[in-house]
């Protein structure tokens, strides 16, 4: 019967897979050529070999191996061999980059595009080499102290930088006792109008402003935008400078200097070092013994005691300013290291005008390059960073992430003002933009679509009012009752008054009474004179 032509691709694919197969098998099995004549075959051989069935595919030793893989077993022992290869991979890459990173935590802040080889100048960081001796400045560096509490930090104005800006944005200070001013050097203390205040026309300077806002002390942090290009005597004699015009400024105020923070050994720019970081560090506790002010090293709670950078959790992704843990170290540590001296401020404080928030991008120039540059109007930035902080961190806090970056009309994840008790929410506030409903705690922010740079937004609380003059009516009445009361007794005493007046006239009854008796004995006087009337009565 003549075989029947394949019905679809499928068929004939297997028709032409098995011709092949024949073919193959049957070229097999061809005698090897050789140069050797060939040895005669009888014929009797080749008649039982022409009857021989020929050897198909999958037989004999060849075929074995193909066999068992179409088994069951087979198959089985297959998966099991790639499943155990598959395994091995990925316990070699875990290895390699697990046992690379040297057990770093997993939230670091710091990205993962960033090379993790260090530059020359790292590696040949010493962190003993320029080292404070605390033992030489015992009189200037403060001291561990009893926790001094919130009123201290309350009447401390902080001034600095772009990591005292952020102290705001994490609800650490207000703009009350704040003063940061991002990208600002030392240099530029005296010189930039950058405080705000509601009803001035314009900014005015810091030493200016120290002087309407009247601290009892003042915490500076200054540096870190002068890591670059600056000599340790330059840095110190702008400091020197800045320092006299506070001073003169407003003479009544404790000054403290703060120390410079560590920056992290993963960073955008290399070019500022622990290095430079420890030798202007040295000379300001050395300006701070000069100048005879106080030194605070908060920079020893900030680093990590075996590499000496920051530590590896207390950085955002640029490896330069801090993240909200490294503030709470801080705060935590300026509190235990306190600096409280008697209050000669001239009293009473005038009065404080109120503060208006200073623009993030007032300094255009960022002297460490470590922000994108500014694009122009044309241009679309690649995101924008925003910041939900509070007006008092006595008052409420932020519940969810305090730090966002969205692309410009992103929307950021929910956040919450939460008042503490005795405060309510009162609105948002904005630096840029607007809050379609500004007075909801919560929050969903989207980002203007034209938005850079920063955006920044704080949530406003104040005292509640209703609860304070509640108890003060209420103990008033119950005293005023019992007052009339002894009131009444009072007229009882003044009825026995005039019972003692009656007998006042009675004993003057008696007093006329001997009177009567006066005149008597005077009748019987001329009674002894009838001697001379014996005789003239005898001549009548």
């Amino acid at each position: 019967m003549a075989a029947l032509p394949p019905k679809n691709f499928f068929q004939r694919g297997v028709v032409i897979l098995n011709e092949f197969e024949r073919r193959r098998v049957r070229g097999s099995h061809k005698p090897a050529k050789s140069d050797k004549p060939s040895k005669a075959v009888p014929a009797a051989e080749k008649a039982s070999s022409a009857g021989a069935p020929r050897p198909q595919p999958g037989h004999g030793k060849r075929g074995g191996f193909s066999r068992f893989l179409r088994s069951r077993r087979g198959r089985i022992a297959l998966l099991v061999a790639g499943a155990v290869l598959v395994l091995a991979i990925v316990g070699l890459l875990l290895f390699f980059f697990l046992g690379g990173r040297g057990g770093e935590p997993e939230e670091s802040g710091i990205p993962s595009d960033i090379s993790r080889s260090e530059n020359s100048t790292d590696l040949a960081y010493d962190k003993d080499a320029d080292r404070i001796d605390e033992s030489k400045y015992d009189q200037t560096i403060l001291a561990e102290s009893e926790d001094a509490g919130q009123e201290y930090l309350d009447e401390t104005l902080f001034i600095g930088d772009s990591n005292t800006y952020r102290m705001i944005s994490y609800g650490f200070t207000s703009l009350e006792n704040d003063i940061g001013v991002v990208s600002m050097g030392i240099q530029m203390v005296t010189t930039k109008p950058c405080v705000y205040f509601k009803g001035y026309a314009n900014p005015v300077t810091i030493p200016e402003a120290v002087k309407i806002m009247q601290p009892r002390r003042i915490i500076m942090t200054f540096g870190t935008n002068n890591t670059i290009g600056w000599s340790t005597e330059t840095f110190i004699d702008s400091y020197r400078t800045a320092l006299e015009a506070i001073h003169d400024a407003y003479p009544y105020a404790d000054i403290i200097i703060n120390s410079i923070p560590p920056v992290h050994q993963y960073r955008d720019n290399p070019n500022i070092t622990m290095q430079t970081i420890d030798k202007f560090n040295l000379g300001l506790v050395e300006l701070a013994e000069e100048m005879g002010f106080k030194f605070l090293n908060t920079a020893e709670v900030l680093k990590d005691e075996k590499t000496g950078f920051a530590q590896w959790e207390y950085t955002i992704s640029d490896g330069i300013h801090l993240k909200k843990d490294a503030f709470e170290a801080m705060f935590n540590y300026i509190r235990t290291h306190s600096y409280i001296t008697e209050d000669d401020r001239p009293m009473p404080l005038k009065a404080i005008p109120e503060r208006k928030e200073t623009p993030p991008d007032l300094i255009t120039s960022d002297p460490l390059s470590v922000h994108t540059a500014k694009p122009d109007s044309s241009s679309t930035p690649a995101s924008v960073r925003v910041l939900f902080g509070v007006n008092n961190a006595k008052a409420g806090y932020i519940e969810g992430s305090a730090e966002q970056t969205v692309a410009p009309g992103g929307l950021c994840v929910e956040v919450i003002a939460r008042a503490n008790q005795g405060y309510e929410f009162v609105k948002w506030e904005i630096s840029s933009g607007s809050i379609p409903h500004p007075t909801e705690p919560k929050l969903a922010f989207t980002a203007p679509a034209d938005a850079s740079g920063e955006i920044r937004l704080t949530a406003v609380f104040r005292a509640k009012a209703t609860p304070t003059p509640t108890p003060t009516p209420t103990p008033t009445p119950t005293p005023a009752t019992p007052t009339p009361t002894p009131a009444t007794p009072t007229p009882t005493p003044a009825t026995p008054t005039p019972t003692p007046a009656t007998p006042t006239p009675t004993p003057a009854t008696p007093t006329p009474t001997p009177a009567t008796p006066t005149p008597t004995p005077a009748t019987p006087t001329p009674t002894p004179t009838p001697v001379t009337a014996s005789s003239s009565s005898g001549t009548t």
